[in-house]
């Protein structure tokens, strides 16, 4: 895998460049705080790291010596060469910062802004970092993928995965075992299995062309729609409204993702969680637990969400988190403190803590440190019918709160 070609050749062309291939160091799409002219930084998140072994031993010293250096003493700025899409070289501020107490983030700073306005980003617009040197120093290229292949991406996720007869055919087509594994990847994708950043990782080129072929082919078994409903006028059948079709393909995309255990997350949710940096793939989605809200979970004072473990599907925890909670509750170390991303029911991300709990009538597990944020934010009220789940990014837990009933008002 490397760099499309007029970049590759852009690198080539640099005085001093080593010769050594590109590595890629992350994708990602662009959230609005990337795009934000006060914070005037572009994050490489921990979830998102493809590689991290190409920084030096130097280079992280000097990072970490900068961050905790009170008069940031400009000497430990590591500052690196960036070849930004429009094929421009700029300098930038390469900066480490811990984020959840814990996780360590790096982002490109000092001069972020300017390479915005030049290449004209909008929110969403997905792109790739990768690393090269020169006389051995540190530098970056930034690629912006097209706008045809987003679009492209956006029509694959609504597309019929179901469908076999499509997909024979598609693979039918393919011409390689390299085109095969495109075709795959883009099932996969459709199908909620895998991140879109597992996709974007093939060249554009040859994404775009897969995809076309699958719309080929696709169009060739379907027909026009026009010669469907005559078709099945000649054969005396009525053709469906298009209101009807409209109806049905609402209905379907209310139902959401069926992930088996007989629970169904909303396909809202599943989007959502599957476009968060580092998802690994639907098969880390997990039902955990469904319950009524009482008094004590929306009360500012107590700050928590009790989870009953009678009543819940407690599997997805890994032995090194249960170690963890049972160490914090013993010893109240904030370095054992299991702080947790949450989606919540209005789609934003959070920071909460999972912990174990002792009670009267036996062990639970709690939501804390956070919560009352969360209560007031999705304006949870005594009597909603909230449905708690579970994946991982980057095998790291993650949760995600579903409304699934509102209470009555009381008159």
């Amino acid at each position: 895998m490397s760099p499309p070609v007029e970049m590759m050749n852009k690198i080539s062309s640099i005085e001093g460049y080593d010769g050594c291939d590109p590595e890629l160091v992350m994708q990602k799409r662009l959230l609005r705080s990337d795009l934000d002219p006060d914070q005037n930084r572009l994050l490489i998140p921990w979830r998102r790291y493809d590689n991290l072994n190409f920084l030096t031993h130097d280079e992280l010293r000097r990072m970490e010596k900068f961050r905790e250096s009170h008069y940031k003493d400009p000497e430990d700025d590591l500052r690196v060469l960036l070849v930004e899409p429009c094929f421009e070289e700029t300098e930038l501020s390469l900066r480490k910062w811990c984020s959840f107490g814990k996780h360590v983030e790096y982002f490109l700073i000092k001069g972020w802004w300017s390479v915005v306005e030049r290449n004209e980003f909008k929110v969403g617009d997905a792109v790739q970092l990768w690393k090269f040197r020169r006389f051995n120093q540190l530098c970056f290229a930034l690629i912006l993928h097209s706008e045809e292949l987003v679009s492209k991406m956006q029509e694959l996720n609504k597309s019929d995965v179901k469908n076999e007869k499509i997909w024979k055919a598609v693979m039918k087509a393919a011409g390689d075992e390299y085109d095969i594994e495109i075709m795959e990847l883009m099932r996969a994708f459709a199908s909620h299995e895998i991140p879109e950043e597992k996709l974007i990782q093939i060249p554009e080129e040859k994404l775009i062309q897969a995809m076309e072929e699958y719309k080929k082919q696709q169009i060739n078994l379907d027909g026009p729609r026009g010669c469907c409903q005559k078709k099945s006028h000649e054969h005396g059948q009525s053709s469906e409204s298009a209101e009807d079709k409209k109806l049905k393909r609402s209905n379907k995309e209310k139902v959401g993702v069926d992930i088996g255990e007989g629970k169904i997350l909303p396909v809202e949710m599943m989007n959502k969680v599957r476009n968060i940096e580092g998802y690994d793939g639907k098969d880390s989605v997990r039902f955990v637990v469904e319950k009524k809200l009482e008094n004590s979970d929306i009360a500012t004072g107590q700050n928590r969400f009790l989870i009953p473990r009678s009543q819940s599907n407690l599997h997805f925890l890994k032995a090194e988190e249960l170690r963890r909670m049972e160490k914090y509750r013993k010893s109240k170390d904030s370095e054992d403190d299991l702080r947790v991303l949450l989606v919540e029911p209005c789609l934003k991300e959070s920071s909460i803590s999972l912990r174990e709990w002792c009670n009267g009538s036996g062990m639970a597990y709690l939501l804390t440190r956070g919560w009352s944020s969360v209560v007031r934010r999705n304006k949870l009220n005594e009597g909603d019918v909230v449905q708690l789940w579970t994946f991982r990014c980057c095998k790291q837990l993650c949760l995600a709160l579903v409304i699934v009933e509102r209470a009555i008002s009381k008159v």
